[in-house]
């Protein structure tokens, strides 16, 4: 007990200012709702990082796309599929520092309402949206603390 808290007080500078690169991100991506969610998001979990003197500023573009279907056995599911692609590069010389692919699921039950069918549809696609965020956050932090990019 007394060693977890001793380790969450010290600090590694580097591994701080590395993570403070991460606030000079300039998000590209469509203007369509499900990357407007994911933007927002990206764009509140790294003002945490604040760092006036970070060096680099960065691009991250991703790309959304979703599908709709209904299950194999029952059509009583329908089962939501996103995928995104994302790139971080240097805006200098486009260089392009971290990217990756990954897609995420989510299914809605079966309703009678032609609105309600839209409206746990718009939910689900929410609910991965954020999801999806998420995924780009943690995979940007573990290359920023996995690189040495903040130059002293």
């Amino acid at each position: 007990m007394v060693f977890s808290l001793l380790s969450c007080s010290i600090s590694n500078s580097l591994y701080d200012k590395n993570l403070s690169v991460l606030k000079n991100i300039t998000f590209v991506s469509d203007r369509d709702r499900l990357s407007n969610i994911v933007k927002k998001s990206l764009e509140r979990s790294f003002e945490l990082y604040s760092d006036p003197d970070a060096p680099q500023e960065l691009i991250l573009g991703f790309k959304i796309s979703y599908n709709v279907g209904s299950g194999n056995l029952t059509k009583s599911v329908n089962k939501i599929s996103v995928s995104t692609e994302y790139s971080l590069y240097r805006r200098v010389d486009n260089t392009i520092l971290s990217s990756g692919s990954f897609s995420r699921k989510s299914t809605t039950s079966s309703i009678n309402s032609l609105y309600s069918i839209e409206q746990s549809e718009r939910n689900a696609k929410e609910r991965l949206a954020y999801a999806v965020a998420s995924e780009i956050e943690i995979r940007l932090i573990l290359w920023a603390t996995e690189n040495e990019i903040y130059s002293p």
